[in-house]
């Protein structure tokens, strides 16, 4: 795996090079598109997906729909001055600290576990590929379910998703490598979440009009988070276990339960 490693990077630069050009050249600037967005009459923020597909089937079922022209539009020091924009970086950074720690560290978690350390180099960098397509699924999940039953209900489904998960990693380690997997997958798959609908939360509680820079100023919320978890892990680990790292992540991510009640966004 190792000697490969350089021909691997090789081929992931080609991919993504690839993938952007085709990316790059779908985008596109329309005059009429801008006209839209500018004229007074509301926009409806409203994303028909698959993956509410089956509640479809549903009599009378229509995905939410949240008239952004309506909400008025905050700059970026007005944002700051709300309880909405700290209590969404408290989410953040109390959430996402489990997510990325936990997609970081997995692989190191995986050599000290007697278990999944027999399955051996391959198994692991299949379970990384996997995990990554899980995080791409998970993005586009969990912002369609936002579209669909509003923010607060979502994220506090993927936050109880998480702490469950989060708890129960080490006992899949335990398991067998394939429940290991699984549930690396699975944490994937809510770090993805967790990335998708923070920005659609900033769209719906400061407006459309300064969303992306507000969204930016959140993100550094991200990096806190990462740097919070690690060390973390570097003080719990020595000193009382791999258990107690995931149990206190788990508990972490319970912690921003409250913190959703403040978050002035429809509901």
């Amino acid at each position: 795996l190792y000697e490969r490693f350089p021909f691997m990077l090789r081929r992931l630069a080609m991919i993504y090079a690839c993938a952007s050009t085709l990316g790059g050249l779908n985008v596109v600037s329309k005059k009429q598109q801008i006209d839209n967005f500018e004229t007074p009459q509301p926009q409806i923020l409203k994303v028909h997906s698959l993956f509410w597909w089956p509640l479809r089937r549903r009599r009378n079922f229509q995905p939410k729909a949240v008239l952004t022209k309506s909400i008025k539009s905050m700059s970026l020091i007005d944002a700051a001055k709300t309880p909405t924009f700290w209590a969404l970086y408290g989410i953040v950074i109390l959430t996402a600290s489990a997510g990325i720690t936990a997609a970081s560290i997995y692989k190191l978690f995986a050599t000290a576990s007697p278990v999944v350390a027999l399955a051996g180099d391959q198994f692991l960098a299949t379970t990384g590929a996997l995990a990554s397509l899980f995080n791409g699924i998970g993005r586009l999940g969990w912002a369609s379910a936002v579209d669909a039953f509003g923010y607060k209900k979502t994220f506090t489904t993927l936050l109880i998703i998480q702490a469950l998960n989060t708890a129960f990693y080490p006992v899949a380690a335990r398991i067998s490598p394939a429940a290991f997997m699984i549930a690396t997958c699975i944490a994937y798959f809510l770090l993805g979440g967790i990335f998708s609908t923070s920005p659609t939360c900033c769209a719906l509680a400061f407006g459309p009009e300064s969303a992306a820079l507000i969204y930016g100023a959140l993100f550094s919320a991200f990096g806190i988070a990462s740097i919070s978890g690690v060390q973390l892990a570097k003080s719990l680990i020595p000193t009382l276990g791999w258990k107690s790292l995931y149990r206190a992540l788990a508990l972490t991510t319970l912690m921003a339960a409250p913190f959703i009640k403040l978050l002035n966004v429809p509901s």
